[in-house]
């Protein structure tokens, strides 16, 4: 397989005043699912683990497993969506844990019992 980006906190950061809250809000996000993809074994590439999560996080093909690389495909988008429809400035740990539980953990399950 082709070894490609397919997501980097910069591309949803938005070149206006707005710009520093919603990379805030994205490094947020982020933290609590790269642990996540961490503690189920998803990311084979241990450089990305000790990445700090910033505003500069990309993610690669290659960074992934290939059970975690379909699991991306599945469920980021949907997780995105969930922070998108949450005004700028209202992100929390507290929230960011509850979408990576409840969608990337739903679409995991999935998954393993191939629904």
């Amino acid at each position: 397989m082709k070894d490609y980006v397919i997501h980097n906190i910069g591309w949803h950061i938005p070149n206006d005043t707005r710009g520093k809250e919603v990379a805030r809000d994205l490094v947020i996000a982020y933290k609590p699912l790269m642990i996540w993809l961490k503690e189920n074994n998803l990311i084979k590439n241990k450089s990305l683990l000790a990445s700090p999560v910033d505003e500069n996080l990309e993610i690669k093909v290659s960074d992934l497993t290939s059970e975690g690389y379909e699991l991306f495909k599945l469920a980021h988008d949907k997780w995105l969506q969930a922070f998108d429809r949450m005004p700028v400035g209202e992100i929390t740990e507290e929230k960011a844990k509850k979408n990576v539980k409840s969608i990337w953990e739903k679409y995991f399950n999935k998954m393993k019992n191939g629904d």
